[in-house]
Order: C-alpha cells, then structure tokens, then sequence
C-alpha cells in the first residue's frame, strides 16, 4: 500500500490489479480476526475513495474497540 498510498481505483471505479490483492488480504485477515484493529483500518482507507460503504463495517468495529496501550 506504501507503493501507491491512496491510489488504489482506476478512473471508472473498478480496482487496479494490486487492489484485488491488497483487499484479498485485508479481507482474509478481517475473517480470521474481525477486531485486528490495523487491518480495519487499512481497509477503510483502501476503500474510502470508491467505494466507501465498504468501510462502514470495519469503521463500526474500530469504533468500538479499545484503545491500543502501548
């Protein structure tokens, strides 16, 4: 995602190639790990500038997350 930051969608809409795989992977991880509060985050932002309906489940469970102690 650092290779192409926010420049993710073709000019119709439709994902570029390395899109398929950065939501492949997001999504594998959100299935085994539905709260992994970075791969929720990614994916909004993989999402937000198309398709941001997308997002809102993943916005919903950061919501309701605890924070992250460091």
């Amino acid at each position: 995602m650092n290779t192409m930051p926010w420049d993710y969608w073709q000019e119709n809409g439709e994902p570029k190639p390395e899109t398929q795989e950065i939501l492949h992977t997001l999504e594998a991880v959100l299935k085994s790990n539905p709260n992994h509060p970075g791969a929720n985050h990614l994916y909004i932002h993989t999402v937000e500038a198309v398709k941001p309906e997308l997002g809102i489940a993943a916005a919903v469970r950061l919501a309701n997350s605890p924070p992250i102690q460091h």
